[in-house]
């Protein structure tokens, strides 16, 4: 039985594997490695990704690709959704961050082909699940969800750092030969723009598919009641690969008790989502941005401060929006001060230029070119164009992808070019109140399973930033990762 061989894995690079049965080593491909020139030739002849009989196509092209490479692939990513129905909240019987398995395969399983999740740190196999189920007959569905946990990962604590590494559990699809077709895990990837630099140092960063988070502060450990957009903190999501942090920032009175009574009020910096404040003060979102800075060496990060609400928007007083405004701007030197990239009203420079600078932080400001005279600073950018469907409507959020994404320069006079996919279901007000949706995470499953065909296939030669909620249920940074290696291999 295959759950009583011993297996040691080792990442090899960005993708590569080497998997070693019985001492017996073999090496698994990168992805689109070896057959990028034919996989040119295909997405050549797919038709317009704009025109209305792409998506009927979209499937038997990609089947027919997927045959001709005779590639099986096989990832997973972990649920956003919890399912309480039947659950006893005060126990807490039920799965929180559930392992997803998704496979393809370019031809029908074998009757013995089976998918395994075996752990990491001994290689045990603790789940198998064959392909084809024997009293029926019927094929695995291609999306399955697991009963097992993925562990909240504290990242920055890490004895080794931000090494690439498996990360709990791995996956791999076994045919009916002992063969592994397929092999991958979740895993960080904190250094992938170093490892992709030779093919993207004399690119710049609107050339790229970057992957990000919407509203990236609004995060928190499961809470039925929370309403919130993720559940890593800022530091793990970087250290998993995101580099596009949609911020949005507040002022609020808070009491200072260190005085006596009666107690003083002072000003205090929060991220927010719009009304809602998060639980994190700007100067701990920024310290967390500056921790992963110092611990790399060649990724660049684009922190979008989108939008100022509470102490900023509907009032009248512009003397105190400046001086909030410079306190503001204070802050981000304090934390961010050596890193920040200088604007440059002729554009974006290459990330090769970028990096030979030691500046590795983008800052979007909103209040970039306001006609109030309002402060700004040399280190700022404009703000980071969103493509927002503004729907909690599956079907409206792609058909608006589909008609906005591959249109032209959307940039702001002399900006950067950058523009991100807000790639997420909004709620309305009354879905909220009355709980249709079940919480975030279950409007952020109904997205992030399409991702994959998405931004790996359909739109790959279009996207520059892709804004997710629940990011690690999409597998939004390795499509990132392949794409770009498809864009700029040759």
């Amino acid at each position: 039985m295959f759950n009583r061989y011993f297996l040691t894995l080792t990442i090899l690079g960005l993708f590569g594997f080497k998997l070693q049965i019985y001492g017996q080593s073999f090496e698994i491909e990168t992805t689109f490695e070896k057959y990028f020139t034919r996989f040119a030739e295909f997405i050549n002849d797919l038709d317009d990704p704009n025109e209305e009989d792409h998506q009927q196509s979209f499937e038997s092209d990609l089947l027919r690709f997927e045959t001709e490479l005779n590639r099986t692939k096989v990832w997973l990513t972990v649920a956003s959704a919890v399912d309480v129905s039947k659950a006893n909240l005060i126990r807490r019987n039920f799965i929180v961050r559930a392992i997803e398995i998704h496979w393809r395969r370019p031809t029908t399983p074998s009757r013995n082909d089976f998918i395994a999740i075996l752990r990491v740190n001994d290689s045990r196999q603790i789940r198998r699940y064959p392909l084809i189920d024997p009293k029926t007959n019927q094929t695995l569905s291609h999306y399955l969800k697991t009963d097992l946990e993925f562990d909240y990962q504290n990242l920055p604590d890490l004895d080794n750092g931000l090494q690439e590494f498996c990360l709990q559990y791995f996956v791999i699809y076994m045919n009916d030969r002992g063969e592994t077709e397929a092999i991958n895990c979740v895993r960080m990837q904190s250094r992938w723009m170093q490892k992709l630099l030779d093919l993207i140092e004399n690119r710049t960063l609107s050339e790229l598919m970057i992957p990000g988070t919407h509203d990236a502060s609004s995060f928190t450990k499961y809470n039925y009641f929370d309403y919130t957009f993720d559940d890593e903190s800022i530091y793990n999501q970087l250290a998993y690969g995101i580099r596009y942090l949609d911020f949005r920032v507040a002022v609020y009175n808070q009491t200072n008790r260190s005085h006596p009574f009666p107690w003083r009020l002072y000003e205090e910096f929060w991220m927010v989502h719009d009304i809602q404040k998060n639980s994190i003060k700007l100067s701990e979102a920024l310290e967390q941005v500056r921790k992963f800075i110092v611990r790399t060496t060649h990724e660049i990060v684009i922190v979008d401060f989108h939008r100022f609400v509470h102490g900023f928007n509907k009032i009248r007083d512009l003397n105190a929006i400046r001086r909030r405004l410079k306190q503001f701007i204070r802050l981000v030197y304090q934390h961010l001060g050596p890193y920040l990239i200088p604007f440059n009203e002729t554009g974006l420079p290459t990330i090769g230029e970028i990096l030979r600078q030691g500046k590795r932080v983008l800052i979007g400001y909103a209040y970039k070119f306001d006609d109030r005279s309002l402060p700004d600073s040399d280190l700022f950018w404009p703000p980071v164009t969103h493509l927002w469907a503004n729907t909690d409507r599956l079907v409206e959020l792609e058909s608006y992808i589909k008609r906005e994404i591959c249109k032209g320069d959307r940039s702001y006079p002399n900006g950067h070019h950058l523009r991100s996919v807000m790639g997420e279901l909004t709620p309305k007000v009354e879905g909220v109140i009355f709980r249709r949706y079940h919480g975030l995470r279950e409007l952020a499953a109904l997205v992030n399973i399409h991702y994959n065909d998405w931004f790996r296939y359909r739109w790959w030669n279009c996207s520059n930033i892709v804004a997710a909620d629940f990011f690690l249920g999409s597998d939004l940074v390795d499509i990132s990762i392949d794409v770009n290696r498809r864009r700029f291999q040759f």
